[in-house]
């Protein structure tokens, strides 16, 4: 309830560092739903969908928060940087939140991989 009440802050008072995209809103869910998450990083998520290589910004929730900030290696300019649908941007957050939990708890395992737990 309250994230849906920080939306219509948002929305209300121009809060969002990024314009609405139907299409980005659509390719992003596209490549949520049929591509592989490679990378969940401190900033981004890397999904490969098809030929792309698609890195997502996934921090300054909600404000800058769901656009394509790299394809395929290559900066994405501010001005064609959009943000999908809060529903969308929910569903990549917990997306992204499960992969990095996944991502910090290998790294930590690593961490000790030749020292046993006492």
């Amino acid at each position: 309830m309250s994230e849906a009440l920080s939306h219509i802050g948002n929305t209300i008072f121009g809060m969002y560092q990024r314009p609405f995209s139907d299409d980005w809103d659509k390719r992003l869910n596209e490549a949520m739903t049929h591509g592989a998450v490679i990378k969940a990083g401190k900033c981004t998520l890397e999904i490969i969908h098809g030929e792309d290589l698609l890195s997502i910004w996934v921090a300054n929730r909600w404000y800058a928060f769901g656009h394509l900030y790299y394809s395929n290696g290559k900066y994405v300019e501010t001005e064609i940087q959009f943000r999908p649908r809060f529903k969308t941007m929910q569903r990549l957050w917990a997306l992204y939140q499960k992969e990095r939990s996944a991502h910090l708890e290998s790294e930590y395992t690593n961490l000790f991989n030749d020292t046993p737990a006492h």
